[in-house]
């Protein structure tokens, strides 16, 4: 089996620093580090099986969002289906069609 690839784009780099940082001032690092846990954990699920998440018509064709209450990752399989390219991560509570215009 090949191995899986997940590719981060710079914004979702980005997305995940923020959100870390942001918890780990209001909540601490622990908490901080256990909600970056379960992003990555979903993220890692998703490169395995990356029709779990579901087109929006917002984003882009072949682009998908998967919910990890409250934040979204939006992503898109790689073309061979051996992983996802993030492209962002962000707080499904914005206003995500703005977002993504």
């Amino acid at each position: 089996m090949t191995e899986l690839r997940i590719v981060y784009s710079a914004e979702a780099r980005a997305d995940l620093r923020a959100l870390e940082d942001h918890i780990a001032e209001r909540d601490g690092q622990l908490r901080a580090d256990m909600v970056l846990g379960r992003i990555e954990e979903t993220i890692h699920i998703l490169a395995f099986m990356p029709g779990m998440g579901r087109p929006r018509p917002y984003l882009r064709e072949g682009t998908r969002a998967f919910a990890v209450a409250p934040w979204t990752v939006i992503y898109e399989p790689l073309p061979e289906l051996d992983g996802i390219r993030v492209i962002r991560v962000v707080d499904g509570r914005r206003d995500l069609p703005e977002i993504f215009r």
